[in-house]
């Protein structure tokens, strides 16, 4: 699939995907990205799109607790599919760069191409975002406590348990 996008100015921008997961094989959705008909740099030729997961219902017992074997030891739920919208920036899948790539736009036209190398998705909308510099987490929470002055958001603890999660 091809975008023209129009740009201001030329510069470093972020890009991001709003898609829709169907049913594929289960895999990480993967793309190559090519703007102006390149691939800009060697990580941009495979981006992994997530997919979402959840336990099945089948896996809990009615009052809502794992089912156990016969040791009295959780089950591993079984995993199925969420088929929900994501929004997710082009970034290192393997997690070595934590902030999204920057991308140079050229002032004017470009091209953004996205290239299928394995799995089905229905693409939303692509955005062609400014770089906007990260705070730090000092600063995060300085700014949330002075929109919530009340929230107390300092030295709180907060405990989930891992095998309850909604989504993964």
């Amino acid at each position: 699939v091809s975008w023209n996008v129009n740009v201001p100015e030329a510069g470093f921008y972020n890009l991001y995907l709003n898609y829709f997961t169907v049913i594929g094989y289960s895999s990480s959705i993967e793309r190559i990205l090519k703007i102006n008909g390149e691939v800009p740099f060697a990580g941009a030729d495979s981006f992994a799109f997530s997919r979402v997961w959840e336990d099945a219902d089948a896996s809990y017992t009615a009052d809502g607790n794992l089912k156990t074997d016969s040791n009295g030891n959780d089950l591993k739920p079984q995993q199925v599919e969420n088929y929900t919208f994501r929004d997710s920036y082009f970034k290192d899948s393997m997690g070595y760069v934590t902030e999204p790539y920057m991308f140079y736009l050229n002032e004017g036209e470009n091209v953004i191409d996205l290239v299928s190398i394995k799995e089905p998705i229905l693409i939303d909308q692509i955005h062609v975002v400014s770089v906007e510099e990260t705070l730090s987490y000092k600063e995060y929470i300085e700014d949330l406590n002075a929109i919530h002055p009340d929230a107390g958001l300092t030295n709180q603890s907060v405990t989930i348990q891992g095998e309850k999660a909604a989504y993964k």
